[in-house]
């Protein structure tokens, strides 16, 4: 008996080669379908059903493939802790359905958009804390205007100790930069799931 045939129908492994209709064919007849998150009926894929029911969403005569098109694997938190006590996955509660019937928060198939935590090492602008501004030009009070000619008399250069006043300690908005996502270095792979117990 071949390793695949004795995984467990809902596996789910990666395929490094390109999917074009022969080989999903062939897959298909090695009991492997593509995690692209179609519906199917229960009907036709009783065991596999049987192994994910509606956790990727369905109802009582459909159910959904996972949707792993463009998406990381995450483990499923559990119970698992950080050492500060809080869930691993902090928003776990938050995780949505991927389709309609499919499961949430801390479970097997739920969804989760992408998101931005704050860094463990904080991002700081050029210029922080109190300062000043000099303040090259200082009027003295003494410009004059008067009927038939503009008269400007006085106006004085500032010095050296000429200031503004002090902001205190103020922040910066960071508008410029960044990419359009976060993200680890990836490869692209297909993921394929076990849809039956024995090779078509």
């Amino acid at each position: 008996m071949a390793a695949t045939e004795r995984m467990p129908v809902g596996s789910v492994i990666s395929f490094a080669g390109e999917i074009k209709s022969e080989m999903v064919n062939r897959l298909y007849r090695m009991g492997w379908l593509i995690c692209d998150g179609s519906k199917l009926k229960i009907a036709d894929y009783p065991d596999l059903f049987q192994s994910i029911g509606n956790a990727h969403g369905g109802d009582n005569n459909y159910f959904y493939l996972p949707d792993m098109q463009s998406k990381f694997i995450r483990g499923v938190n559990g119970d698992a802790v950080s050492e500060s006590g809080k869930l691993m996955d902090p928003d776990a509660a938050q995780r949505t359905f991927a389709k309609d019937g499919g499961n949430t928060g801390n479970d097997v198939g739920s969804y989760q958009d992408f998101a931005t935590g704050l860094p463990k090492a904080s991002f700081t602008t050029d210029v922080t804390g109190s300062h000043a501004h000099n303040l090259p030009h200082l009027p003295d009070g003494s410009h004059n205007a008067y009927a038939g000619s503009i008269g400007r008399d006085g106006g004085k250069e500032a010095g050296d100790n000429t200031r503004t006043g002090e902001s205190g300690s103020h922040s910066h908005d960071i508008v410029g930069g960044g990419d359009p996502e976060t993200r680890p270095r990836n490869m692209n792979l297909h993921f394929l799931i076990k849809f039956s117990k024995d090779s078509k």
